[in-house]
């Protein structure tokens, strides 16, 4: 296997298998940074390993792999932690806000 972590020449795109076996314990780790549950952390992964195979295309060798592959993680868990935090408010806000409508129609009527 080739050495996926060296900057010093652009490189050719690597395979989906290259990366995701090199870089499987960093993206767990990464994952662990961003998402405490468990269950959670396994779906944070496969959503990057998802994203860096749609990504491989585009890699064009300006930054070593290591870091590609590592700013295209953090990106996708910036964006899990985002849309779990949006979803956490909705569905907290939601039987308040509800409670909240249901009074002041009360009051209207």
């Amino acid at each position: 296997m080739a050495d996926l972590s060296s900057a010093s020449t652009p490189l050719a795109a690597p395979s989906f298998d290259d990366f995701s076996r090199t870089y499987h314990a960093a993206l767990h780790r990464l994952a662990r940074g961003y998402e405490a549950r468990a269950d959670k952390q396994d779906d944070l992964v496969q959503e990057i390993l998802i994203a860096l195979q749609r990504a491989l295309p585009s890699f064009e060798g300006r930054a070593s792999v290591r870091t590609w592959v590592l700013r295209i993680a953090h990106n996708v868990a910036v964006d899990h932690v985002r849309r779990e935090r949006r979803e956490s408010v909705l569905v907290l806000e939601g039987p308040a806000r509800a409670a909240h409508y249901q009074r002041a129609w009360l009051e209207l009527s």
